[in-house]
């Protein structure tokens, strides 16, 4: 078809060390995989230092978080840091708000909070927003 991407992430503004181990479980009869891993990353200024490093020349997404430990009131401003680190670097950029392992992360997927979310980050490069698998189409 002569598209693809790779995704890296999710990366949060300040490091993190994740869920305590084991976090990743694999189910052998259904082939799959659960994945509890809680957003363990170095940092989006060790991450941008990588993707300097790096020589991929097709299209790289980039999938942003808040950190665990940052009030969702304040969420927001985790993604803008991100942002505004990595946008010169990303084909896209993926707004990670689905994750059951940071507490209050959810609520960012609806209404009001969303739409403070995205009109924040000044949507001028492709996003994907990353919800629950369970949501309806018409939210």
């Amino acid at each position: 078809m002569g598209f693809g991407s790779i995704e890296i992430g999710t990366v949060t503004p300040r490091p993190q060390p994740g869920n305590d181990k084991p976090r990743l479980f694999r189910l052998v009869d259904a082939e799959g995989l659960i994945n509890r891993m809680g957003f363990n990353n170095l940092g989006v200024d060790n991450l941008v230092e990588n993707v300097k490093k790096a020589h991929y020349d097709g299209v790289l997404g980039i999938n942003i978080g808040k950190n665990k430990d940052t009030p969702v009131e304040q969420g927001k401003d985790d993604y803008l840091i991100c942002m505004e680190k990595i946008y010169a670097y990303a084909g896209y950029i993926a707004i990670n708000i689905s994750s059951p392992n940071t507490p209050g992360l959810r609520t960012l997927q609806y209404g009001e909070a969303l739409d403070d979310l995205l009109t924040a980050i000044k949507i001028s490069k492709m996003i994907c927003k990353r919800c629950t698998i369970n949501m309806c189409r018409s939210q």
